[in-house]
């Protein structure tokens, strides 16, 4: 008896044992099978990825190789358009000299060898397909003299080909003459591969992009003007521009390439729906002028922002003036930035550094971004933003001036550009900026205040980081707005903050740097910033660590993909982004 119960236990026991083991088996295999579907699915994303990949690869290289009847081949190096009687072909490498005036196409298919092509006072006004077609070439050269012309009217008959002047190789464009180009649909110039142009003078009109390269496209000189419903320059890798003199009205962007933009010298003047000069990379400002007007983001790195020099005037009249999703250094030049909406920043920067360690600065703004690392005095300090010239003192002299682009009440355009103007101090320091009038300023913008922000603040408070070699620490300063004195302050080392300052981040209080601060307001949620411990001393520059499980739904916004010309996000793919060598293109 007393077996049979020992075996009857011993049996349940491992039964018991059977169905726990058949249990965690069967979860096991439930979550294995759940596991293989949810791969599966990606497997399947990814694969339907590829193919529409690959569709779209195999579809724009069926356009960019397109066999066109009824051409006649040319007969020596010299090519009399007028004569013409159908579209031309070029099929021999060589140079080849275009003159007079014809409404066909001249195609070249080369054999992969190199082609020149010199437009000698030529004027091509094409049908359909583009002015010039190369189908094939090695290199393409097109050397311009006297006043030339390019247009295209239509695409039609082949919608891939959609550009005046349209390279499927290497471009090089150059010359000492003048190039128009009108094309109402499509690209002015279109580039497969590496361009570089220099000398030239080029102006276009175009329902796209006045420039479109599916390479790298560096500018070494030259002068350039686009008016465009799309970029006025858009590049699938890297620009790179030398000098050069540009003016560009734009519907997108004004100038935007997919990797690093290097831009070391010239002149522009930038007026765009979108943003002015746009890097989903890098962006380096060496040297220059920039006269910049864009309704998005002036200046926009996906990554770094670093400015060494030049002179920048930039107003933007919805977003940011300056603005890093990495690091936001400024480091020399003469830098004038107005953000004339709320509630945007001068200069901002997406969870990195923000570093001042040079150049003359004035951002104005509704609201402002921290310094997290300032090695030249720096002043942030609240003013009526209705001021129109500001001047900021030390010891007798001016040492930083500063015209209101906000201050103007009369405008024909929401963008429209800005007239430089330069001022000189007692000390003979100049300081260039912009007289702007816009639509969308301060006095039409009521900032929305947030709890801990400014006592007191009123729609027509700005905030006002101003930063300059000249400014010494130890001593009074003293704030002119339209010739009165508005404030005095001593200036300390390093960052000095005057009154309440209205961050991007929520408010700061008095002082908050350098010992001079307080607590801030109480712990609290959605987007205000907890109380800091008593003895926290902001003295270093750097931003205090938030909770793991802290939520700012306040802070700033985080982009992603490309603004669209309405301002909003739009993640859908570039329309070229693949050359003869597959390309991929860096993401923000």
């Amino acid at each position: 008896m007393n077996l049979n119960r020992k075996h009857f236990a011993l049996s349940a026991m491992m039964a018991a044992v059977l169905a726990l083991t058949g249990c965690s088996a069967a979860q096991a295999l439930v979550e294995n099978q759940a596991s293989e579907t949810k791969q599966a699915v990606v497997k399947d994303k990814n694969a339907q990825s590829d193919k529409t990949q690959t569709t779209k690869t195999e579809t724009e290289d069926k356009n960019d190789d397109v066999e066109l009847d009824n051409l006649t081949a040319v007969e020596g190096t010299t090519i009399s358009l007028s004569d013409a009687k159908s579209n031309l072909l070029i099929n021999k490498g060589g140079t080849y000299t275009l003159k007079g005036k014809t409404n066909y196409t001249i195609v070249v298919d080369a054999k992969d060898q190199d082609v020149t092509l010199i437009l000698d006072s030529a004027t091509i006004d094409a049908k359909d397909l583009p002015a010039i077609y190369v189908r094939n070439a090695k290199k393409t050269v097109v050397d311009v003299t006297g006043s030339s012309s390019l247009s295209s009217t239509s695409h039609t008959a082949q919608d891939g080909l959609n550009a005046a002047l349209y390279v499927c190789s290497d471009l090089d464009l150059k010359g000492s003459g003048t190039l128009t180009i009108t094309d109402p649909t499509g690209h002015g110039i279109k580039a497969k591969g590496d361009m570089t142009s220099q000398s030239v003078t080029v102006k276009v009109q175009s329902g796209q992009d006045g420039i479109h390269a599916s390479d790298n496209l560096t500018i070494n000189s030259g002068t350039y003007s686009f008016t465009a419903d799309d970029e006025g320059i858009e590049v699938n890798e890297a620009l790179t521009i030398n000098n050069g003199t540009f003016t560009v009205n734009s519907k997108g962007d004004g100038l935007r390439a997919e990797t690093d933009v290097v831009i070391k010298n010239g002149t522009y003047t930038i007026t765009t729906e979108n943003e002015g000069i746009e890097s989903k990379a890098d962006l380096t400002i060496e040297n220059g002028t920039f006269t910049i007007n864009a309704t998005d983001d002036g200046i926009n790195a996906g990554n770094d922002l670093t400015v060494k020099g030049g002179t920048l005037n930039v107003v933007s009249t919805s977003n940011d003036g300056l603005d890093a999703n990495g690091n936001l250094n400024l480091e020399g030049g003469t830098i004038n930035v107005a953000a004339l909406k709320t509630p945007e920043g001068a200069f901002d920067e997406d969870n990195a550094k923000f570093k001042i360690s040079g150049g003359t600065i004035v951002g104005l703004s509704a609201m402002a971004t921290l310094p997290t690392d300032v090695t030249q005095n720096t002043v942030m300090i609240n003013a009526s933003s209705s001021f129109k010239k500001l001047e900021l003192k030390q010891g007798g002299k001016t040492i930083l001036t500063f015209s209101n682009p906000s201050s103007s009440t009369t405008t024909s355009n929401k963008t429209s550009e800005a007239t430089q103007t330069t001022s000189k101090d007692q000390t003979g320091n100049s300081s260039e900026s912009t007289d702007s009038a816009n639509k969308d300023n301060f006095q039409n913008t009521k900032p929305e205040m947030r709890q801990g922000g400014m006592a007191g603040a009123n729609a027509s408070t700005a905030v006002l980081t101003l930063s300059c070699k000249d400014l010494k620490a130890g001593s009074e300063a003293e704030l002119y707005l339209d010739g009165e004195l508005a404030e005095t302050f001593t200036v300390e080392e390093g960052l000095t903050q005057v009154g309440n300052i209205q961050t991007m981040g929520g408010g700061m209080p008095a002082g908050g740097f350098g010992g001079r601060g307080g607590q801030m307001p109480g712990n609290f949620e959605n987007g205000q910033r907890p109380e800091m411990p008593e003895d926290f001393d902001f003295g270093n520059g750097e931003r205090p660590q938030m909770p793991e499980d802290f939520e700012n739904e306040n802070s700033r916004k985080q982009k992603s993909g490309r603004s669209n010309k309405g301002g909003q996000n739009n993640q859908n793919p570039q329309e070229d982004t693949t050359s003869s060598a597959t390309k991929t293109t860096a993401a923000l």
